[in-house]
């Protein structure tokens, strides 16, 4: 459920960052390049450090090959067949897929901004459910008909929906947060009677957004560490991309600790308090001490110059 919460709260991203660019000429352009700027950078990082992974430890490694398509197609986020599984549509980089997603909903918003949010927004949907239908049809090919066939690029949406229920832009009035609820426990209801409950965007996609309304209407300003939150906020990018390599030094580590897998119960319990705590302090170390510095000098150098 939280790649569908990850994917509601960027459709809700998108339009409180975009919501006054709807028709302006250059606003597609410059939405895109400031995409393309914050997630290629990260992304190509971590894909580099997996690719070295797979061609110096292929023997340790269970859940990615290189070849040298792979590769290629997962740098520039190209949906294609796992080659260990060919009924999905990871990058070498497994967590990547999202990313995936994540590119085909920027391009398909920027093209909403050519337009008027009435005309744009009514666009996105009638082509998101084309591309869904298609999909499921199996009339494109293998990889997009696994990308497009699964309801949960529909999160994108619902996130777009939370937002336009905003009053002034800044809370969702509480009866609007009862109509989202509302909507979110009818559909739920309404797939289990149809038999539509095996669709993501009904088994997950929904609680997601309940989950989101709910969360949108605490008032966390007075929440103590709240610094702190933020700071891990803004670093969660990073967090995502490169846990699955802190994951892997904190197991070598504990492997090594002496009796400690004499007791599998304390074992996991160190491990996950251990794990928590390594993948965030190395997120919030990198995003500091690269990402966020790499990310500011290329939105100053690229973003005045072109945009």
């Amino acid at each position: 459920m939280g790649v569908d919460l990850f994917f509601i709260i960027s459709g809700f991203i998108m339009m409180y960052t975009s919501r006054n660019k709807f028709g302006n000429a250059g606003a597609p352009r410059e939405f895109i390049i400031r995409r393309l700027l914050r997630i290629v950078p990260p992304y190509w990082f971590f894909t580099t450090l997996m690719v070295i992974a797979t061609l110096t430890m292929a023997s340790h490694l269970d859940t990615a090959i290189f070849t040298p398509g792979h590769a290629l197609l997962s740098y520039f986020f190209i949906p294609h067949l796992d080659p260990l599984n060919a009924h999905k549509i990871n990058p070498i980089l497994g967590v990547g897929w999202t990313l995936i997603y994540e590119m085909f909903f920027y391009c398909a918003f920027s093209v909403a901004l050519f337009w008027k949010p009435q005309v744009g927004l009514s666009a996105l949907l009638v082509f998101f459910g084309a591309l869904f239908a298609a999909a499921s049809q199996g009339l494109f090919s293998p990889a997009l008909n696994i990308l497009w066939s699964n309801s949960i690029m529909f999160c994108f949406l619902l996130g777009i929906l939370v937002y336009l229920m905003l009053d002034k832009k800044e809370s969702i009035p509480l009866s609007h947060a009862v109509l989202l609820s509302a909507f979110g426990l009818t559909s739920i209801l309404a797939a289990h009677i149809f038999g539509l409950e095996t669709l993501r965007i009904f088994r997950t996609g929904m609680p997601a957004l309940i989950i989101f309304v709910l969360l949108y209407r605490l008032p966390m300003r007075f929440l103590p560490g709240l610094g702190l939150m933020v700071l891990v906020g803004d670093a969660s990018y990073t967090l995502y991309l490169s846990h699955p390599f802190t994951l892997e030094v904190a197991k070598l580590i504990l492997n090594r600790v002496p009796y400690l897998q004499l007791w599998p119960t304390v074992y996991i319990v160190v491990y996950a308090l251990a794990s928590a705590l390594a993948t965030t302090a190395t997120a919030v170390v990198f995003y500091l001490a690269c990402e966020k510095p790499v990310a500011s000098y290329l939105q100053r150098k690229i973003v005045k110059r072109q945009v």
